[in-house]
């Protein structure tokens, strides 16, 4: 459940992510518009300002009949407009430059720059097109608009020999323009701008507060599938030692600690198998408390079953080895299922137990001769080519362990086919 609940949580903070992020971009995205919208505006006051300065100071010259010589040339437009442009981006903060160029300019000074002719390219080749604003090479914005040639125009970039003879003179270049002609470019150029600035600050800053709030939301997410994580663990790790409790129980007799019969049922065929397979010979060593119903009713049953947890002790002390067993199968009935190489290491083990019980020293008046508990034991052996099958070593122990037991007690005897 818990891990459920945090897939679900892992997935709204997707959806989460997701929805700051298209509206992180739908604000750049209104953000450069407004730019753009601001900018174009502004540009194009510019643009008309500029071009009726021009116009005047056209008219100045052709209405009053001024002949152009050393000192009026400079009131040409295409010169006025460059020191209007220098005398406006000094007055201003923003560094907005206003320049008329041209690809193929008189004055050198006049020359377009890539992306000034690139725009009067753009215009040579969509003629319907009146204005066009683009982020400029500098990383601000550039404005231009085509400059046509007009009739007026043709007095000094018509023909050669009909230009004024100081044009003549100076200038070898920029004529035999045609009326409809684009002539050059009005450029403006900002570099930076107030409006662009404070308009990417307010974005800046609102980015950051959706950051700041995605961020503090996103962690708290995490602290708390992180929490729910941590306590899902908890609960599969008390879940998993429940189940291995609860399967220890399962298959352990409750009083001894050994081994119970549902276990046994549930190895036997898999340790015969496992023997075979390693080429190991498997003892199957029954015993059995000799006169045990006689100390029951002598010393009591809570004497009786604190004589079955010693004896359980001599089996655990035994069979050490991860592959022994040792299974209460029930009563004072044992079983002791472990491997040897061969079958002169059979006994060892089944004496050792058999010795161990003896050792216990436990008083019990109606086993003689010995006048102790003592035990008795019937081996089976299978082989690595042996094909019986449990229940046939079942038998065999259990016929030696009554062969024991009538020729004495307190001994192993080892089944013989």
């Amino acid at each position: 459940m818990f891990i459920k609940h945090g897939k679900i949580i892992i997935i709204f903070n997707f959806i989460l992510l997701v929805i700051f992020g298209l509206k992180m971009y739908q604000d750049y995205h209104d953000n450069e518009e407004l730019k753009k919208i601001g900018v174009l505006s502004e540009s194009s006051a510019l643009a008309h300002l500029t071009k009726s300065f021009r116009k005047a100071y056209q008219d100045v010259i052709v209405n009053n009949h001024i002949k152009l010589d050393e000192k009026t040339i400079n009131l040409l437009p295409v010169k006025t407009s460059r020191a209007v442009s220098e005398k406006f981006s000094s007055l201003v903060d923003s560094q907005v430059h206003i320049r008329t160029v041209s690809d193929t300019p008189r004055n050198i000074i006049n020359q377009a720059s890539d992306e000034e002719i690139r725009l009067i390219q753009y215009f040579r080749d969509n003629p319907s097109e009146i204005s066009v604003l683009r982020l400029s090479d500098n990383g601000g914005y550039i404005y231009g608009e085509p400059l046509y040639v007009k009739p007026l125009c043709l007095k000094c970039h018509g023909k050669r020999e009909d230009a004024p003879k100081l044009i003549r003179d100076n200038y070898d270049g920029a004529y035999e323009y045609k009326v409809g002609d684009i002539r050059g470019l009005l450029s403006i150029n900002y570099m930076k701008h107030d409006f662009v600035d404070r308009l990417d600050y307010n974005y800046r800053k609102n980015s950051i507060v959706i950051l700041l709030i995605f961020a503090s939301m996103f962690i708290g997410i995490i602290i708390l599938v992180r929490n729910i994580n941590a306590k899902d663990a908890l609960f599969r790790a008390s879940s998993e030692k429940q189940k291995d409790e609860l399967r220890r129980l399962s298959i352990t007799d409750h009083l001894t600690g050994m081994h119970n019969r549902y276990y046994y049922d549930e190895v036997i065929n898999k340790e015969m198998r496992r023997a075979k397979r390693n080429k190991k010979y498997l003892v199957y060593a029954m015993f059995d408390l000799d006169h045990f119903k006689h100390y029951n009713d002598i010393y009591g049953h809570q004497k009786g079953d604190l004589l079955l947890q010693k004896v359980s002790s001599v089996f655990h002390e035994n069979l050490s080895r991860t592959s022994d067993f040792c299974f209460r199968l029930g009563g004072e009935e044992f079983l002791a299922l472990y491997t040897v190489e061969n079958e002169m290491q059979v006994i060892t083990v089944a004496e050792k137990i058999r010795e161990g019980i003896f050792a216990l020293n436990v008083e019990h008046v109606k086993s003689e001769p010995f006048n102790k508990v003592t035990s008795s034991g019937g081996i089976a052996i299978y082989s690595p080519d042996s094909e019986v099958n449990e229940d046939t070593l079942y038998a065999r122990a259990d016929n030696a362990l009554y062969k024991a037991k009538s020729s004495g007690r307190n001994q192993i005897v080892v089944f013989e086919e």
